[in-house]
């Protein structure tokens, strides 16, 4: 006997009224006598593929929303980061400083302990005044938007040795010219993250930085020789920085284990108008 096998698919109505999709194969079988027989296997359901497929759609353009709001919030927050550095700088610092101005005037025509009040009114002043100026740099550094990636990154490594007393070795080529913006500000961010990391969590002396830029990519990294973790679960600080990385189109990979530090790699693809 000969044997051909053929499937279809089919409408099926339901008890509800509401069309059930379903796919169902069949075997035709021809008997030594001639006379056909047609075999149907068992009627395969494949709403459930619609159902999953409608899923992963959804998933996908929620991912998709999701990203686009934390891009805009993102934004919103660099925004109102440089406006409340302004606002810091221009007026809470002209204040402090003619404070400051009023109260060495004070001194020069005071006596006995006159002048020591006004003298140490005017070094606290002084020293508020310092504060609201790392303030300013730490919220929006003008070198930065004056100078470029380069100059700012030499800015932030020093003061980051400085405030801690770990030492940082900083490698950057090809930051001569200016990047676009976005490129800037975010590797920037990235950068200060990760060093704000390895200050609080990885017990080290040491770290480095690397920053190149070529035609086609700017390749950044941050290596730390301290106590390490085990890269299974990210923190918060993580997603966000892989977040910012994805943001400019590029790819973060961190590599630790414990007892021999962490590096944190971004590949970040560069447009044309960059060159």
């Amino acid at each position: 006997m000969r044997d051909r096998s053929a499937s279809a698919c089919d409408d099926f109505a339901r008890r509800d009224q509401r069309t059930r999709v379903a796919r169902s194969s069949s075997i035709k079988v021809t008997a030594a006598t001639g006379r056909p027989v047609r075999a149907t296997t068992p009627i395969l359901d494949i709403i459930n593929e619609f159902q999953a497929q409608d899923t992963r759609d959804c998933e996908r353009r929620l991912r998709q929303e999701v990203q686009k709001y934390s891009v805009e919030l993102r934004h919103a927050h660099e925004t109102e980061r440089h406006r409340v550095a302004r606002e810091l700088h221009d007026e809470v610092g002209q204040t402090l400083t003619a404070l400051n101005y009023t109260l060495e005037r004070m001194a020069l025509h005071s006596s006995g302990t006159g002048i020591e009040i006004a003298k140490e009114a005017s070094s606290l002043v002084a020293d508020l005044t310092s504060r609201v100026g790392d303030l300013c740099l730490a919220l929006r550094p003008h070198v930065l938007d004056d100078f470029g990636l380069g100059p700012a990154l030499i800015w932030l490594t020093q003061r980051f040795e400085q405030q801690t007393g770990i030492l940082v070795e900083l490698l950057h080529d090809g930051l001569a010219k200016r990047l676009p913006r976005e490129v800037e500000l975010g590797v920037y961010r990235l950068i200060q993250e990760a060093l704000t990391n390895i200050a609080r969590h990885a017990g080290a002396k040491r770290c480095a930085v690397r920053c190149a830029s070529s035609p086609e990519n700017l390749v950044v990294s941050v290596r730390d020789y301290g106590v390490g973790f085990q890269v299974d679960r990210l923190s918060s600080g993580l997603r966000g920085m892989d977040e910012r990385v994805q943001e400019l189109g590029g790819r973060l990979t961190i590599r630790s284990s414990p007892g021999q530090g962490t590096c944190i790699r971004a590949k970040i693809p560069l447009p044309i108008k960059a060159w």
